[in-house]
């Protein structure tokens, strides 16, 4: 597996015996796959645990241990060699164990999150510094993207495991104050909420994950996977109310009153981005409904290939950057740094999408632009494995890709695509087909969608077939490894190459029958 979409396994402890391990300079003992090595897992207790996420936090803030010189290869060492763990040893195996956790949990969660917002002080105080060169600044930038990435896997599962042994009080209504989710459901930076609780501010960036297909390809689709894929945000009308102003793939631009949006489709991950410059988000808020309000006049497709230069369509992250590129008079360009195409570009999948762009503003490039602020996060605790499983599907796709794969032409993807592009030219499926995609595009993702689909079914019973065996959630890793199972290396699994209509009549295929060699 590729250095940066193993990325993806640093769940809680599993993340912490890692940081454990490599602040005390020892190496790990513990072989990957070898189930006998159990009986010394470390650490012996979650106490050693949460001790290790104390630890890192010191490091992080002190600049003799962590800065530009040090700070890639710090964290990317800790995730090198967290990855190489498996769940059974990390969770708590003891009654001892278990019930330090119910103690520790909440507390580890939410420390981890303040790492995160730790993470983005230290990177705002290095690009003051005059001694980070420009190789230093792209290497640790990539590291603090995989740093998100990781923590925020960490406090998913962590978070799930405590929900097992505890329930929480679960709620796919985001960010509705104290009371209505349980903590470490919504961990917050206290220091961006009001003293009378958190309120919701013109300009506020909504940045989630979404729970489909689509979702998960935007999320693994940069040099550096992330675990998010879309972006609104909050805007000011002319009346003084609040609504959310996104781009959206079908619907091109739309609005919703704030209070709307909130209870809509159900989200497995939504995090709140806060300007520092407050008068620049009140500005930006004001500007969003003014360019909801153009829309209206002069619809603006969705721009599906994701070019932020230019307006004459608009995507997700393209509509944040114009408002407040024009709240700040041109001072102040968003993002600070792009996600990268460079491995993408090169794979027959991205090239017959349209898409040409080498780099763009994608929706995670806010975790890492230090002109905002993390205020909290929200997780819906019924939805994670389920992302998880897309997370694995779509990047061990991607690695075909990148490997000199392609999806073989399929006559039925076509033939829907061609039916779905007349159908919208006659004013049918308008929610459904984006306005400008063609019928290679629309064939191109139907074809995707149908292959990711039916592989998710397939993952989603070896999953609970597994977890029933062993009595444990499976790591990331472990996942992956799963995955792989099923597509027996190269191939893809035979019942999850039953694609649409074939899904019941059409007998095991191996990977041949399904992608073609490029090269």
């Amino acid at each position: 597996m590729r250095k940066f979409l193993p990325g993806l396994a640093v769940f809680a402890t599993f993340a912490a015996v890692g940081f454990l391990s490599v602040l005390q300079n020892s190496p790990n003992s513990l072989r990957a796959g070898d189930e006998k090595s159990a009986e010394v897992r470390a650490p012996s207790s979650f106490s050693d645990v949460s001790l290790a996420i104390d630890q890192m936090t010191r490091d992080i803030s002190n600049s003799r241990i962590f800065n530009t010189s040090t700070a890639a290869n710090y964290i990317n060492g800790l995730a090198d060699q967290a990855y190489q763990m498996n769940s059974w040893e990390f969770i708590p195996s003891s009654e001892s164990d278990t019930r330090d956790f119910l103690d520790r949990a909440e507390s580890m969660v939410n420390r981890m999150f303040q790492i995160r917002i730790e993470l983005t002080n230290r990177l705002e105080a290095f690009e003051k510094s005059e001694s980070w060169t420009e190789s230093q600044r792209a290497e640790v930038i990539t590291a603090f993207r995989r740093a998100h990435l990781y923590l925020r896997y960490a406090e998913d599962y962590a978070t799930q495991w405590l929900h097992r042994l505890k329930p929480l009080k679960n709620s796919s209504v985001f960010f509705q104050g104290e009371g209505v989710l349980s903590l470490p459901s919504t961990p917050q930076n206290k220091n961006a909420d009001s003293a009378n609780g958190f309120k919701y501010r013109p300009g506020d960036v909504i940045l989630v994950r979404g729970n489909s297909f689509f979702s998960a390809t935007i999320a693994r689709i940069g040099d550096m996977p992330t675990n998010m894929s879309h972006i609104a945000m909050v805007a000011e009308a002319s009346d003084g109310k609040l609504h959310v102003v996104e781009a959206l793939l079908e619907k091109g631009m739309v609005s919703y009153l704030l209070e709307d949006y909130l209870k809509f489709e159900p989200l497995p991950r939504a995090a709140i981005y806060r300007l520092q410059d407050p008068a620049l988000a009140q500005k930006a808020g004001v500007e969003l409904w003014k360019l909801y309000q153009e829309n209206l006049k002069a619809p603006v497709p969705f721009d599906i290939l994701m070019n932020p230069t230019d307006h004459s369509k608009i995507y997700c992250a393209e509509a944040m950057s114009m408002v407040i590129e024009r709240a700040s008079g041109g001072q102040v360009i968003i993002p600070r740094y792009q996600t990268t195409f460079s491995k993408s570009l090169k794979t027959e999948f991205f090239q017959s999408m349209g898409i040409t762009a080498a780099q763009s503003f994608a929706p995670a490039d806010i975790d890492v632009d230090t002109r905002f602020r993390l205020v909290r996060e929200h997780r819906d605790l019924s939805l994670l494995d389920e992302s998880r499983r897309y997370d694995v599907v779509v990047s061990r796709l991607f690695e075909m890709f990148q490997d000199g794969f392609m999806y073989r032409p399929d006559v039925s993807a076509k033939f829907d695509a061609v039916k779905a592009v007349f159908a919208r030219s006659f004013g049918f499926l308008k929610d459904q087909v984006p306005a400008d995609a063609s019928v290679a595009t629309m064939a191109g993702l139907i074809r995707h969608k149908n292959l990711v689909v039916a592989l998710m079914k397939d993952l989603a019973t070896a999953e609970s077939e597994a977890v029933a065996k062993t009595g444990r959630p499976l790591s990331y890793r472990e996942l992956e490894s799963l995955f792989n199972e099923l597509c027996a290396g190269r191939c893809v699994d035979g019942r999850g190459a039953k694609i649409g209509a074939n899904l019941e009549r059409t007998g095991a295929a191996r990977c041949e029958s399904l992608f073609r060699s490029t090269f």
